[in-house]
């Protein structure tokens, strides 16, 4: 048996080609395509002008759940209960914050001397926004300044 074994080997590599092709498995098919896909919308986001806002947290776009916390996006899109965003849309006659500066979601979770009882528990590397997000601290620490902000705004 070990013999017949041995001489069909041999005889197959003297053959020209193959006898059959094993397609790649599906699920490699799938990563390959998903793969592609992920870095043709990575190109598309950096090409971008909109969401410039979102893009410097999330500089790179993925599959994966940066966030379920709605105070959060609203911070991450620079839309919400922010002084900029209702003025941009004629809601309010002022952008401006109460401490005098514009109202941006940043200002209010980064720079507002009304918010540093909060914002300076923030940890991340300023060098490096995106990591601002990473730690569900963080993201809990950004909710409740939104909804401080939110509950401000809605009394003026």
């Amino acid at each position: 048996m070990r013999r017949r074994i041995n001489l069909l080997a041999k005889e197959a590599t003297l053959r020209p080609s193959l006898d059959i092709l094993i397609p790649k498995p599906a699920s490699s098919l799938k990563r390959d395509i998903r793969t592609v896909l992920i870095d043709q919308w990575n190109d598309r986001w950096f090409m971008s002008t909109n969401g410039r806002q979102t893009y410097e947290y999330i500089p790179l776009v993925g599959l994966k759940l940066i966030t379920q916390i709605p105070q959060v996006v609203h911070f991450l899109t620079n839309r919400g209960c922010f002084q900029f965003y209702f003025f941009r849309f004629g809601l309010s006659d002022t952008q401006n914050c109460s401490c005098g500066v514009i109202g941006t979601a940043d200002h209010y979770i980064l720079q507002c001397p009304l918010n540093s009882d909060l914002s300076r528990k923030l940890v991340y590397d300023t060098d490096n926004p995106s990591t601002l997000i990473e730690s569900q601290s963080n993201q809990l620490i950004i909710k409740e300044i939104v909804d401080r902000v939110d509950s401000i705004i809605h009394k003026i």
